[in-house]
């Protein structure tokens, strides 16, 4: 299935990655071209084992979308559509690459789409997972292999045949961030403080806590990357700031490019840690994170079942579901799960889990109260957004120690 199955032409994404492929074929591109919306990339090649090259269209799509006018984007493309190789050629030595090496962030939710998507695509083999550590929950420090038209993700393949180790890599891409880095790109920006230096980087730049420690703001820094393309600063004992924070990480999510967290964190010690914002803003925040989470949970469930019946794997891939009460104030939701019985589920964390009898009972049950009691049932996955295996179900005794409520059936 060729890119044009993909796209309509909905978004200047879709149109930017359509007119790139139309461009690709004119100049005689014959293979198989496979669009990857979530990635922002397309694939070249229909080899199972692993695709003959990619091309990464964030940097391709920002010169053309500033274009001035058509024969300028029709130079855009043909520039970038002649920016494909294997940006990780196994020829090429560390030191080599080792300039071009920068560290960043992304979150744990596209990392583990990215790595399911190119397994069901090209096989198992081929899905080598993205070198990474985590930051905070949903946040994962990478490396990025910066190409003067791309910017790709370092895999724990290619650090193999490097043969180099995280900490010598990392160490490499931090030092190259802070050179390009050097000026302070704060300002402020609807309320809120914004580092914003448009080159690729501004999410990654939460790693450099040094710089950071030395932004000027009431109480301690309290950062949000809403996206890739912006960090968000404000100070934690500024009411006023922590709001307009929130405000703007929703409109950001709103305007959907290249998503990163909902999750505010704060530098503590020179280390970030989740941030419990004050109760005159927690709503906002806590509303800004079930976004995240619902759409983390949405992208996931799809790809997840597909990878799974690729691999031959029997599993149901539960939903995380957003239920709103008639009195529950505008923005707020109780989400839920369903775990049935005779099937083998795999489970999202929720606010409450609803039991579903083989006879058609519901029974509902707060999240704490069923980990409390069926654990045993519950068996922890490596899946990100988190996912629980369960392969049983609850006795009587159980759901009336649970103190199960019964709502349906």
């Amino acid at each position: 299935m060729g890119i044009l199955d993909f796209l309509k032409g909905r978004t200047d994404k879709d149109r930017y990655a359509r007119a790139f492929e139309q461009t690709l074929r004119a100049a005689g591109e014959q293979r198989v071209l496979r669009y990857d919306a979530r990635g922002f990339l397309i694939r070249v090649g229909a080899d199972s084992a692993r695709p003959e090259g990619v091309f990464y269209l964030d940097n391709g799509f920002r010169a053309w979308q500033s274009a001035p006018d058509e024969a300028a984007r029709q130079e855009v493309l043909r520039r970038f559509s002649m920016a494909l190789g294997d940006p990780h050629d196994e020829t090429t030595p560390f030191g080599e690459v080792a300039p071009r090496l920068v560290a960043g962030v992304r979150d744990r939710a596209y990392l583990e789409f990215n790595r399911l998507s190119v397994g069901t695509q090209f096989g198992v083999e081929a899905a080598s997972p993205t070198v990474q550590r985590p930051l905070t929950a949903d946040i994962a420090q990478v490396l990025l292999l910066d190409a003067e038209d791309s910017v790709s993700l370092v895999t724990e393949s290619t650090l193999e045949r490097w043969d180099v180790t995280w900490e010598t890599a990392f160490a490499q891409g931090l030092a190259n961030l802070r050179s390009l880095s050097n000026e302070v790109h704060v300002f402020e920006h609807d309320g809120v403080l914004a580092w914003q230096a448009d080159d690729s980087f501004d999410a990654g730049r939460i790693l450099l806590t040094d710089t950071l420690a030395g932004v000027a703001v009431r109480g301690e820094i309290v950062a949000l990357v809403p996206d890739r393309d912006v960090l968000l600063l404000a100070g934690s004992e500024d009411l006023a700031q922590l709001r307009a924070l929130a405000r703007v990480a929703q409109r950001r999510f709103d305007e959907g490019n290249r998503l990163l967290s909902g999750c505010p964190l704060v530098l503590r010690g020179g280390q970030w840690q989740v941030f419990d914002p004050p109760a005159d803003v927690a709503t906002e925040f806590r509303r800004l994170a079930r976004r995240y989470a619902a759409l983390g949970y949405r992208q996931q469930s799809e790809v997840l079942q597909k990878y799974l019946e690729a691999v031959g794997e029997d599993v149901f891939v539960g939903s995380w579901v957003l239920e709103s009460d008639k009195d529950a104030p505008a923005g707020e939701f109780t989400t839920l799960a369903i775990w049935s019985e005779d099937v083998v589920t795999l489970l999202p964390e929720v606010d409450e889990v609803v039991f579903n009898t083989t006879d058609g009972v519901l029974y509902r049950v707060p999240w704490a109260r069923a980990r409390a009691v069926v654990a045993h049932l519950m068996q922890s996955t490596e899946h990100f957004p988190v996912r629980w295996h369960v392969d049983g179900f609850p006795t009587p005794g159980e759901l009336l120690e649970m103190g199960a409520r019964r709502v349906g059936g």
